[in-house]
């Protein structure tokens, strides 16, 4: 493993009995990376996360996290957040937002033990830092969905991670909060967490990250935004004519319609 690589997939596939899913997939991440892993939907982004989270086992290749096998990561695990995409929440479920940052301190403390004062303080203190401490007693149930996803960014915050995944973080959200959200990451990118995100609309996640994996089962580019987000690579991912267009300094997918 290279000393700046903190995450290496080679020559990596994963299939569903006859279903490839992922195809000859290598690629190196940076230590402090801001990674966006873009395509359509159904083209393989949860399932190249899950692999790399050791989630999923691939059917041949290698995953490497921290320099050890994804699948066998044991302490350093802990150094792991993960928000995976919420679809949908159970309005009734009598849980607060604080307790289900705190569910984030588990990694590290234990399912069995008791959460001390220590973890308590930290949890509150990422609460605060996400900007969502006024929300600690209203149930989860009850936010909108920018709110709900900061809860949730906020417990995988909690875990003290030095990688953060994200699935669809701005699923159900609307647009004030969804660059609200981006604008959070950038900073936690900033003070060194290598982040890992995973959307199907590159227009939006263009602006905030310094590279792009561009996926369609098959690995199609991978480098900063500006070199991959040609009209060339977009087609092989959306399988059309494509080109990405600023408007306001916010870029768009165009397709051409045939």
């Amino acid at each position: 493993m290279s000393i700046n690589n903190i995450i290496e997939l080679h020559n990596v596939s994963v299939g569903y009995k006859d279903l490839i899913v992922l195809e000859d997939i290598s690629i190196n991440i940076s230590q402090g990376s801001f990674l966006a892993v873009v395509g359509p939907n159904g083209g393989g982004k949860t399932t190249l996360i899950k692999t790399i989270l050791g989630l999923i086992k691939p059917g041949s290749g290698t995953v490497k996290v921290f320099g050890k096998s994804a699948s066998d990561l044991g302490e350093k695990r802990k150094k792991i957040g993960y928000v995976p995409q919420i679809l949908s929440i159970d309005a009734n479920f009598p849980i607060r937002s604080r307790d289900v940052v705190l569910m984030g301190r588990y990694g590290r403390i234990g399912m069995l033990k008791n959460p001390t004062s220590k973890d308590k303080e930290i949890a509150k203190e990422t609460m605060d830092k996400i900007g969502i401490l006024e929300l600690a007693d209203k149930p989860i149930g009850n936010l909108s969905g920018g709110q709900r996803q900061r809860v949730f960014l906020a417990r995988a915050l909690a875990n003290e991670p030095e990688i953060l995944f994200l699935d669809e973080p701005t699923t159900g959200i609307d647009a004030p909060s969804m660059g609200g959200l981006y604008e959070l990451l950038r900073k936690l990118h900033n003070e060194g967490i290598t982040i890992v995100v995973v959307s199907h609309d590159i227009g939006v996640v263009a602006s905030y990250v310094d590279t792009i994996a561009c996926l369609n089962k098959h690995l199609i580019a991978h480098g900063r935004p500006a070199e991959v987000t040609n009209s060339e690579n977009l087609e092989k991912m959306y399988g059309c004519d494509a080109m990405l267009l600023f408007h306001h300094h916010t870029p768009h997918i165009a397709v051409k319609k045939h």
